[in-house]
């Protein structure tokens, strides 16, 4: 299906947050329920008029209401350049609360969604929560600890290879050592050791984010080779559908969202919406910032 092209006009360093709505425009399903349906909560009904007005536009929008809204809420200034991934993850987690939170009060009815065979409450968490099971086992005395972990959203450090399936798998095996040692119980002290993660279940939007920045706030440029697809066992195939690209410096630079529709590429910069090279968003792909991959496979 062919994506509304409308372009967000920047009302003074926005660009960051232009960039986040962008990619939440391509989560299509999410969009989608919430547009059909009356839901009570306040940003929930901002998003609602945005996507209305997104959808109704012609060459560009102003998003000033949901920007100065959120950027309250975060005690912010609207006109300071921030951090996408901040308001990303604000946004996306307050829209599935406020939905949860209508369906708790039993103002939207947890029915059973047919096609998915699944309870409304718990199609809705499945668009956006990675459900893994942390076991954390201690270097001295093995004890492992076990623990549910859900989040939503990946955060991959960049490895030497620069390889994103390797990245993955640092992320579900990690080390804890030197200054971040564990506190073992069993043993009453820090310890060396090892955690390991597994997923239980993903969502249909995973959202990755790689760490751009290290403890000295420098930026890594460093170019990593990311997929168009990937699989998480044999339940989840990912397919990327955008990406948010920052360019400059960590004081300030600017940020752009690209997007996907099979063979089409886009630029979302601002007010400005235009179609660009396989060539440009390749480049752009490896130096990414915020990957929105969407599930083709998630219910067996």
């Amino acid at each position: 299906m062919e994506r509304k092209q409308t372009g967000l006009n920047n009302g003074g360093n926005n660009c960051f947050f232009n960039s986040v709505l962008q990619l939440l425009y391509d989560c299509t399903v999410l969009n989608k329920y919430i547009t059909s349906n009356n839901i009570e909560g306040t940003i929930l009904n901002i998003y609602k008029d945005f996507l209305n007005n997104y959808n109704n536009g012609s060459h560009s929008i102003n998003p000033s209401k949901i920007t100065r809204h959120i950027s309250s809420d975060l005690g912010r200034n609207r006109n300071t350049q921030e951090d996408s991934d901040v308001y990303l993850t604000y946004i996306f987690d307050c829209l599935i609360s406020e939905i949860n939170d209508d369906i708790n009060k039993k103002k939207i009815a947890n029915l059973t969604i047919t096609s998915a065979n699944i309870k409304l409450c718990d199609f809705i968490n499945s668009l956006g929560t990675i459900k893994m099971k942390k076991h954390i086992t201690c270097s001295v005395c093995s004890n492992v600890s076990s623990s549910d972990e859900n989040i939503n959203k990946l955060y991959l450090s960049i490895d030497k290879d620069k390889n994103f399936s390797q990245m993955i798998k640092s992320y579900c095996r990690d080390e804890l050592n030197g200054e971040n040692k564990y506190k073992c119980d069993k043993c009453n002290k820090k310890v060396d050791a090892i955690i390991d993660r597994t997923y239980e279940s993903m969502p249909k939007y995973l959202f990755v984010t790689l760490k751009r920045y290290n403890n000295r706030n420098q930026k890594i440029a460093d170019a990593v080779d990311i997929p168009y697809m990937f699989n998480i066992g044999d339940k989840y195939e990912y397919h990327l559908r955008g990406i948010i690209y920052h360019m400059g410096s960590t004081g300030g630079g600017h940020y752009v969202y690209y997007g996907r529709r099979n063979n089409s590429f886009t630029q979302y910069n601002d007010s400005t919406v235009s179609d660009v090279s396989e060539k440009e968003f390749e480049d752009v792909k490896k130096h990414g910032y915020i990957y929105l991959y969407a599930a083709t496979k998630i219910y067996k």
